[in-house]
């Protein structure tokens, strides 16, 4: 903290000497007094805005003026006198004079990422291309700059960044791959985009046409949909935070550079609230600070950085735009569009009207969510009528009136005076005009509340459950509260005028509430919300018989049902759930959609529960005829590839109820079949090579285990590398984290295991280090997901006690507790103690034994 003492009577700095503390070339020390400085000293404020009114201020901010010594920045000999103070710090790199700091020309050592390119350098870090050599792939790497002048908020807003992106998948936002810190330089590993930045396609060719322009931003708003349900804001939506991927036409936007966003949990803000941060041209009112009235920075304020992109999309401007930055962040907080003649003269009547939503002074006037804003662009890009609607006249009024006062204030005082002569007709009047209306719409006022009531309901319910699933967490006390309170609220729900309506929004969301559920695992409370559910649709069925799409979701709830009871261990309730399910199908119509298909798939479950309760006659008789009609049903129809898939799955599901019974011929036979139905899929149809790639590794799996088994470790051997083959060669044309990179490292340790078995420890190497290289890939992609580290725990184990075997008792301890830290915090998390506790528990036991000396 400076002094003010130390500050007292200072000389204020010539403009060469505050250029080089804007471009920082200070100490920070130096900086500190001049900021102090600065408060006492309204001409040097004003210097120092004019010169920074170029700048962006999140280059500013986010650089947190790293700074070097510059010579001749002393010339006034008091603050000269501060600077010989102060400690000297080696030189990083020289400043440019529009705020974007030089390309250091050390190239930074990324593990696992070669052939190195500095492409773009901002204030807070430098942009490298690179290559992946494990996937082989060409990737952007994020470094952040000189690690001796990184504040502690810089290191915590890179970490933060990293934990953000990670954990947010969309083809709009920008993938994170991975990140660390190399010689104290934090860093990030993400998707390459090929194409331009949105600023650099207006700076090249200017405005975009208006329904190009909205397509952007509807992806856009359907990117940030999915941030916002993470409880993410970014705070920073302007052109150059948007590239234009070329691989697509036409160019798909994809999002990037959140070094500013945040967690709506204000607890673990790195920011005070009085800090203001983004960039002026595209600020939101409430982030300028200078109206508190508009409240805290949220999601609104991404809807209006996406409304102030899309208005630089359709002008070619930003739309607020001053002589300084402080003068432009006025213009923001009143909401004075710079060149508002060009947005009428550009823009359709419709679009016009949804980017000025979107850029309403008051956060409360804008769309409520990035979502709703998608949806009314869709509209619009349908020719369909928006739900946005035009500023009325008195708004427009009151925006004068802001910029304006004295003007204002005298014109009313005239106006009032006009007006009071007319009021007493007006006022009789108007009152008639208003009460008439009011009749008229009074029987139809009950209705349109009810259905306001159902899509607020609706929306809410939406977001909250769709921001549970993602988080990838199972739920607290505060979720499991507020989904039995929105089940009551559905099962009080009022119907209404129109009781169909009411019931049908009844039974959908009882079916949200039911997904949520089984997603995270409660099955219990899924089983009594589809119960509800299923409960719901048979008192549509009552008063509306024979509708088509009823039934579908009848038979769509016994399925969900039967998987719930399935996980609940409760077989005779799932029996009687399949014959209900199958009565429903045998009295369907002929033609009703999907009728055989899911007659086959239902009588299979049953066949498969029916084992389980040891009736194997009633079972191995389903089972046996519902493969034999799939079968022909294939047969008719060669070219259907959902049969196909149908197929390999019950195939599957058939082969694990014959394990369960004993059964090993039937088993083996089914399995001979799943290899070659999958094998003949892959070849045939293009658009679901992952299904079938998977369903062929599960079949390549069992005939490992049946080798196995056997005692034909040879044979276990070669089948096991051709599952590895078969995952690596469809990985090859994968761009991005699929299912297949799991199948692999399972192929990888089930290799490595069959090559120990064979007393090969050589050669089970090679696999597991692959497995622990994909392993880590995957969970710092995505480490909300518990198979992933699963597997990378699972890898580290068996390489660790490889090193073991080997007498290489260090490398082993390092990745036996590297397995241990990974895999200890998901023990309470997610209540899988009997998954984690024998591998942690053996590997804790093995450290221990090797710490004592005992092993």
């Amino acid at each position: 903290m400076i002094d003010r003492e130390e500050t007292a009577g200072l000389a204020c700095p010539d403009e060469a000497q505050w250029e080089a503390f804007l471009n920082g070339q200070l100490e920070n020390a130096a900086v500190a007094v001049l900021d102090a400085h600065l408060r006492d000293c309204p001409a040097c404020l004003a210097a120092v805005d004019r010169l920074s009114a170029h700048w962006t201020l999140g280059e500013r901010v986010a650089s947190d003026r790293p700074a070097t010594v510059a010579s001749g920045a002393a010339g006034d000999p008091r603050v000269a006198e501060l600077l010989r103070r102060l400690p000297q710090r080696p030189p990083a790199g020289s400043g440019s004079g529009n705020g974007t700091a030089a390309i250091p020309t050390a190239i930074p050592r990324i593990p696992g990422i070669e052939e190195l390119e500095p492409v773009a350098s901002g204030g807070m870090g430098v942009v490298y291309r690179g290559r992946d050599v494990t996937l082989g792939r060409t990737v952007a790497v994020k470094v952040l700059r000189d690690a001796g002048l990184l504040s502690d908020s810089a290191r915590a807003r890179a970490r933060r960044e990293s934990h953000l992106c990670a954990r947010i998948e969309h083809p709009n936002i920008v993938a994170v791959h991975a990140a660390g810190e190399v010689d104290g330089l934090p860093y990030l590993v993400m998707s390459w985009i090929a194409g331009p930045s949105l600023q650099k396609r207006l700076e090249t060719d200017g405005p975009l046409p208006p329904r190009q322009a909205a397509g952007i931003a509807r992806d856009l708003a359907r990117g940030l949909e999915r941030v916002h349900a993470y409880g993410v804001i970014h705070r920073d939506l302007k052109p150059d935070n948007i590239l234009l991927s070329t691989k697509t036409e036409p160019p798909t936007p994809i999002l990037i550079d959140f070094g500013l966003a945040r967690t709506e949990d204000t607890s673990q803000q790195l920011t005070q609230t009085t800090t203001v941060l983004g960039t002026p041209g595209f600020m939101a009112p409430e982030q300028t600070g200078l109206d508190p009235s508009l409240g805290e920075v949220s999601a609104a304020t991404d809807v209006h950085g996406l409304g102030a992109v899309l208005y630089a999309m359709l002008t070619g401007t930003p739309p607020y735009a001053a002589a300084t930055a402080t003068a432009t962040m006025q213009c923001a907080s009143r909401g004075e569009l710079c060149e508002p003649a060009l947005l009428d003269r550009r823009a359709p009547a419709d679009l016009r009207t949804i980017v000025l939503k979107c850029l309403h002074t008051s956060p409360a006037r804008r769309y409520r969510s990035a979502g709703e804003l998608a949806d009314d662009l869709e509209r619009f890009l349908a020719g369909k009528p928006v739900i946005a609607r035009p500023i009325s006249q008195m708004e427009q009024l009151a925006k004068w009136a802001r910029r304006r006062p004295v003007t204002a204030t005298l014109a009313g005082l005239a106006a009032m005076m006009l007006v009071l002569a007319a009021t007493g007709v007006a006022y009789h009047v108007m009152e008639l005009t208003r009460a008439n209306a009011e009749i008229r719409r009074s029987r139809d006022i009950a209705d349109e509340a009810m259905a306001l009531a159902g899509r607020s309901m609706e929306r809410l319910t939406g977001a909250s459950i769709k921001r549970m699933l993602l988080r990838g967490e199972p739920l607290d006390a505060g979720d499991q509260a507020y989904l039995q309170q929105v089940v009551e609220e559905l099962e009080r729900w009022p119907l209404g005028s129109d009781p169909l309506a009411g019931l049908r929004f009844r039974a959908s969301g009882f079916r949200r509430v039911a997904e949520l559920f089984y997603g995270v695992g409660d099955y219990e409370d899924a089983l009594d919300c589809y119960r509800r559910e299923l409960a719901t649709l048979a008192a549509i069925e009552k008063r509306s018989p024979g509708d088509p799409e009823i039934l579908r979701a009848r038979l769509s709830g016994h399925y969900l049902l039967r998987h719930c009871l399935y996980h609940l261990r409760r077989p005779d309730e799932a029996i009687a759930s399949s014959r209900e399910a199958i009565a429903l199908l045998e009295a369907a119509p002929e033609g009703f959609p999907r009728r055989e298909r899911d007659l086959i798939d239902t009588r299979l479950h049953l066949g498969i529960f029916l084992h389980e309760q040891q009736q194997p006659e009633e079972g191995s008789r389903l089972i046996e005829a519902a493969l034999a009609e799939l079968a022909a049903l294939r047969r008719r129809q060669p070219d259907n590839a959902d049969l196909a898939v149908q197929e390999v799955h019950s195939l599957y599901n058939a082969q694990l109820s014959d394990y369960a019974a004993g059964r090993t011929e039937a088993r083996r036979e089914k399995i001979d079949r799943l290899v070659q139905v999958s094998s003949e899929a892959l070849e045939r149809f293009d658009e679901h090579q992952d299904e079938f790639t998977t369903s062929l590794s599960n079949g390549l799996t069992q005939q490992v285990n049946i080798a196995r088994d056997e005692g034909r470790l040879d044979d276990a051997v070669a089948i096991a590398q051709q599952r590895r083959d078969l995952c690596h060669a469809a990985i090859e044309e994968e761009q991005s984290i699929s299912r297949l990179h799991t199948e692999l490292i399972d192929a990888d340790l089930m290799l490595a295991m069959l090559f120990r078995q064979l007393g090969q420890p050589s050669a089970a190497a090679a696999p597991l280090d692959e497995a622990i290289t994909i392993g880590e890939q995957l969970v710092a992609a995505q480490p909300a997901v518990f198979d992933y580290a699963m597997l990378l725990g699972r890898a580290l184990y068996d390489r660790g006690t490889l090193h073991l075997v080997s007498g290489e008792t260090e490398a082993a301890v390092s990745l036996l507790e590297r397995q241990i830290g990974l895999l200890e915090p998901w023990r309470e998390q997610q209540g899988r103690t009997n998954d984690l506790d024998p591998l942690v528990g053996s590997a804790k036991t093995i450290v221990n034994d090797i710490r004592k000396g005992g092993g």
